[in-house]
């Protein structure tokens, strides 16, 4: 006699704060002493198909240790819905070779 077992994974979000349009507001402020500005983004994606590379919108650079550094602030809004959204280098034309991605938040 053989046996099968089925497994199925299903996930359903419940926004019980209808007025708040099944958003978060994020605020982000992080400092990277050892990563120049220009190779510093915000990667966000999630999965009703967000993917953004490089967000700009509502953040600003501001260089630290004479340039060497930068500090990022922004201020985003993410969908109530499995997803991520992290400080990377990946909007950067040119990669470092070896990034230091040292930070405070």
């Amino acid at each position: 006699m053989e046996r099968w077992a089925m497994r199925v994974n299903e996930l359903y979000v419940d926004d019980p704060d209808k007025d708040s349009g099944g958003k978060i507001d994020v605020s982000l402020n992080i400092s990277l002493p050892n990563l120049h500005c220009e190779l510093v983004g915000l990667d966000i994606q999630d999965e009703m198909g967000r993917h953004e590379v490089g967000h700009i919108d509502n953040s600003m650079k501001i260089p630290l240790n004479n340039g060497a550094g930068c500090r990022f602030e922004g201020q985003f809004s993410i969908n109530k819905v499995p997803g991520n959204f992290h400080v990377s280098t990946h909007s950067a034309t040119a990669q470092p070779q070896n990034p230091d991605m040292t930070h405070v938040i």
